[in-house]
């Protein structure tokens, strides 16, 4: 199958589980994994649709469309804020605002922090850390003391 076969039946899924959530409301803090999904596929499909402008101009209204859900989301669950922040600044960055994603990244790796939440911490570390600029040596830095706690004991 081409990379375009499998673009439509990704946006197939995407919109109808975006759908989904639109109608269930955020009735439990499990749906997480469902609105990150949607962005996540989303932000592939637009980071491999930057030859189509008329396909890049539709992606990023709907991946928009699914960070303000996830963002409603974390209104209500404030687990949400971390990957909320992370997709935020994906968005900046893709759209060529680096020190904009990185104040992005920054301020939910610091509510990662607060909450408690290693994987977020990890996620917007490493971003932090690819993203470059200022933050990428502090990031590289506490992404390598996460992972120290994720190495088994002996």
């Amino acid at each position: 199958m081409s990379a375009q076969g499998a673009t439509r039946p990704a946006l197939q899924a995407a919109e109808r589980a975006a759908a989904l959530l639109a109608r269930s409301g955020n009735a439990s803090a499990y749906l997480l994994e469902a609105h990150a999904g949607v962005v996540a596929c989303y932000l592939t499909l637009w980071e491999r649709a930057r030859r189509h402008p008329a396909a890049v101009v539709v992606l990023r209204r709907r991946t928009r469309q699914a960070v303000r859900g996830l963002a409603g989301f974390s209104r209500i669950f404030s687990v949400g804020g971390p990957r909320t922040q992370f997709y935020a600044g994906q968005i900046a960055a893709l759209e060529g605002h680096p020190a904009r994603a990185r104040r992005v990244w920054q301020a939910g790796h610091a509510q990662a922090q607060a909450l408690a939440m290693v994987y977020e911490q990890a996620q917007l570390a490493a971003a932090l850390a690819r993203g470059g600029g200022a933050g990428a040596r502090p990031a590289a830095g506490v992404l390598g003391r996460i992972l120290q706690r994720w190495r088994p004991a002996r």
